[in-house]
């Protein structure tokens, strides 16, 4: 469990600073540029993420704010080929930037959203508040229920 949780905190981390903003200052830089900086492999699925957020932006969202469910009949097969490689290039990326190297990098273009630190300062705190729960020994919670279970006898007993 306690993989789980610290797996899920760094990859909302990483997901964190693959942002709309991250990719609007990528589309400005030279390809070759961000291939440098990140390497062939990295910088691939970066250049092909922006394009897909572009794309996904122009063909997936169709009154500015909401995506058109996938399994709507008013979403095109275009549209649902593109969200599903978006999700799958994501995926791929979260991945690679979960090695540290490539999250050193990846933070040399770090863009804060407000809202985003503070739902991962949340997450954190609730990875801690399962660590502690998680942690409690067996012998004190069986002791907690064995005198839970003596007051429930007491009190009915009045």
């Amino acid at each position: 469990m306690h993989k789980v949780i610290a797996d899920s905190y760094n990859k909302l981390k990483v997901l964190s600073l693959l942002n709309a903003d991250f990719f609007e200052e990528l589309k400005k830089k030279d390809d070759q540029e961000v291939i440098d900086h990140f390497g062939p492999i990295v910088g691939k699925h970066l250049l092909r993420q922006a394009y897909l957020e572009e794309k996904f932006q122009t063909v997936c969202v169709d009154d500015g704010v909401n995506m058109t469910p996938l399994e709507s009949e008013l979403c095109t097969p275009e549209a649902r080929q593109c969200a599903l490689n978006v999700k799958e290039n994501i995926t791929k990326l979260v991945r690679l930037f979960s090695q540290p190297e490539n999250q050193l990098k990846l933070r040399a273009y770090e863009h804060k959203s407000s809202e985003m630190s503070s739902f991962i300062e949340q997450f954190g705190e609730l990875q801690k508040l399962f660590t502690t729960k998680l942690n409690t020994p067996m012998e004190e919670k069986k002791a907690q229920e064995k005198s839970r279970k003596v007051l429930v006898e007491k009190c009915d007993k009045l």
